[in-house]
């Protein structure tokens, strides 16, 4: 994370870290994962604020973690 980033931001950042956790955990295809992490507590209220944008998915599924 870098210090110039919106806390929103940040908290996509953590969803999708979150979902490729839970896709390597369970095997479930990453939108799935992402859909899970996104019925939890901090997700629900993250999804609220605003969805994960296009650009953030395209980043995190060309990271390597």
């Amino acid at each position: 994370m870098r210090a110039e980033q919106a806390v929103n931001e940040m908290a996509q950042e953590v969803l999708w870290r979150q979902a490729k956790d839970h896709a390597k955990r369970t095997g479930e295809p990453l939108a799935e994962a992402l859909e899970a992490v996104l019925q939890t507590p901090a997700g629900r209220l993250t999804g609220r604020t605003r969805t994960v944008s296009k650009s953030v998915w395209a980043k995190s599924t060309t990271t390597n973690t």
